[in-house]
């Protein structure tokens, strides 16, 4: 059996080095790199990310929508208001609403224009399955 001193990327990953810095890096990366906007939520429904594509298009910055609840930063037309009150996380995978499926849908921005965009949530799921969080593309 070895311990982590034989394994230079385990030591560093359970030290806070490189390699988990390298992953974050990449990632971001390729968000910004990316023509999709991207929103990211915790499992409390609160934005951890957003890519400039969907600053863009929500009118909110990164600065500004991190920490904010889904439903304040990517606002739609005819979201039913009862929803509003609830967790965008236990909304998606109670309802199963826009899991995996497109949809096509106007958002309003911060401004108050209008967009049609075409969007997919997709849940970020722990390995025992519970939910971590969302992304909508």
């Amino acid at each position: 059996m070895s311990d982590e001193s034989d394994d230079p990327a385990l030591a560093a990953l359970l030290s806070g080095q490189t390699p988990l810095s390298e992953a974050e890096q990449n990632l971001a990366l390729s968000l910004a790199g990316s023509d999709t906007g991207l929103i990211a939520a915790d499992r409390d429904g609160r934005v951890t990310r957003i890519n400039a594509v969907a600053e863009r298009l929500t009118g909110w910055t990164s600065e500004q929508a991190l920490g904010q609840l889904l439903w304040d930063v990517f606002v739609r037309e005819g979201r039913p208001p009862e929803v509003l009150a609830r967790n965008p996380v236990e909304v998606a995978m109670t309802t199963g609403v826009g899991i995996d499926i497109s949809h096509r849908i106007t958002s309003i921005s911060r401004d108050g224009s209008y967009h049609a965009v075409e969007v997919r949530s997709m849940p970020i799921l722990a390995q025992d399955g519970t939910p971590r969080g969302m992304t909508m593309v």
